[in-house]
């Protein structure tokens, strides 16, 4: 992967993915170009995004332990970007930050049992903050919290959605 991107000649490659984000920080490649986490990103561009329209909701965040917890820890970028949508309320759950606790995706895979309790113990723990929505940004995880969240009544969105509801983009 890095040798194809290199072929590109990018200037600055925007990671999506944090298991990805995690891998590229442990290879730590000799690269010309820079990369950065899409979250880490946004952030730093959210003044040249245009107004941003409120969005009413309280939405409780789910930290990837790869972000997190990777080589390199993760910023506070997701935060930032919900904390600048007027209307959003961030209700923190239990085990959030470098404590965060795995979404059970690599568990489902090997132990599903134990995957489906991290799973069912991640979901009580945002439903317990009376959060609406439950935000991730991390695609795997929105695969293994996703469809069991309606069950907790509870909506799940990417950042990168809300983001998109507040500029009004579909």
């Amino acid at each position: 992967m890095i040798q194809g991107l290199s072929m590109l000649r990018p200037e600055r490659v925007v990671i999506f993915c944090p298991t990805c984000n995690m891998n590229f920080d442990g290879r730590d490649p000799d690269v010309k170009w820079k990369r950065i986490f899409v979250t880490d990103f946004i952030a730093g561009h959210l003044d040249g995004l245009g107004p941003l329209n409120r969005v009413e909701a309280t939405v409780t965040v789910h930290d990837p332990c790869h972000f997190v917890r990777g080589v390199k820890p993760g910023s506070e970028s997701p935060r930032e970007i919900l904390n600048a949508i007027p209307g959003i309320k961030i209700a923190e759950m239990e085990n959030t930050g470098e404590n965060a606790l795995s979404c059970g995706a690599y568990a489902m895979n090997g132990a599903v049992k134990a995957g489906l309790e991290f799973r069912d113990r991640r979901l009580n723990q945002a439903k317990a903050t009376g959060a609406d929505i439950l935000s991730l940004y991390c695609p795997g995880y929105h695969m293994v919290l996703g469809p069991e969240a309606p069950n907790k009544s509870l909506r799940v969105e990417s950042i990168l959605s809300l983001l998109a509801e507040s500029l009004r983009i579909k």
